[in-house]
């Protein structure tokens, strides 16, 4: 069996004693700014590297043995509304209104409503909600446990996504090359979408 994730903790800063994982599901905004202002260092630094990667590839689950994507809508002010389409839509050019253009991925990207917006809190909170519904329950926050075994484990993600180094050995002992821990194998509970489109506006 693999080995749990140890997440390091922030030691400064208005989140500061929160993992990585932790504060994606809290304020995701603040922590691709932590990254792309160079702030984390060490082990900090190593985390976010493999953590930006997944927060931007979240697989989605299959529903009736369908695949589906995330078909994202940008407004004047940022992330306008996200939805589930068929995978299918991928081969089809999505709107092309110049007021709200669209844009899909067979992914769920939480770096989105950042990258429309620097300050878009809404879009956030919708991509949030896109993520409790594919993968928690939609109803209640994501525990910070829930959160670290979540984003620990591979099998979420695009498999393109390299293992988070380590000096700590895994639970079970197990090393990999460079210190690196075997990631957690521990599944995530999952909910497919209830019906054929999920919209957050």
């Amino acid at each position: 069996m693999r080995g749990a994730v140890r997440w390091t903790r922030l030691r400064s800063g208005k989140y500061s004693g929160m993992s990585l994982p932790e504060l994606l599901v809290t304020d995701p905004n603040h922590l691709f700014w932590l990254i792309e202002s160079k702030r984390l260092k060490g082990d900090l630094l190593e985390e976010a590297k493999v953590l930006k990667w997944r927060a931007r590839h979240i697989r989605i689950p299959k529903k009736e043995g369908k695949k589906w994507a995330v078909e994202y809508v940008r407004g004047r002010k940022g992330l306008a509304y996200l939805q589930l389409v068929p995978r299918a839509h991928l081969k089809k050019p999505p709107r092309r209104d110049p007021e709200r253009p669209a844009e899909r991925s067979k992914f769920l990207d939480l770096s989105v409503a950042r990258r429309y917006n620097s300050y878009d809190l809404e879009g956030a909170r919708k991509l949030l909600c896109m993520l409790r519904e594919l993968h928690f329950d939609e109803h209640t926050s994501i525990r910070p446990e829930e959160a670290e075994r979540f984003f620990g484990d591979e099998r979420n993600f695009a498999v393109r996504n390299p293992p988070i180094p380590t000096p700590d050995s895994a639970a079970d002992g197990s090393r990999l090359s460079g210190g690196e821990i075997r990631l957690a194998g521990s599944g995530s509970a999952r909910r497919a979408p209830s019906t054929e489109t999920i919209a957050h506006r």
